[in-house]
């Protein structure tokens, strides 16, 4: 799997998960499904964007590695 594609696999991923809470949300509406989403499911926009900073790094330096080594 391409740098790239992990990126986008990592986006359509966390679409995928929140498509998913969304459905679960419509029947789960109490004090417990707050607090998960709270614990769970709010920190992953952060880490997300995270782990996108990272692979953006890795691809560039990828990317110079190889034009180095033409």
């Amino acid at each position: 799997m391409s740098v790239t594609s992990s990126s986008a696999a990592l986006i359509q991923a966390r679409r995928d998960l929140f498509n998913r809470w969304h459905t679960v949300e419509q029947a789960w509406k109490d004090e417990r499904s707050r607090v998960f989403a709270r614990d769970y499911l709010d920190p992953i926009d952060p880490a997300i964007a995270k782990a996108n900073d990272a692979i953006t790094e890795i691809s560039a330096a990828i990317d110079r590695a190889m034009r180095e080594c033409e």
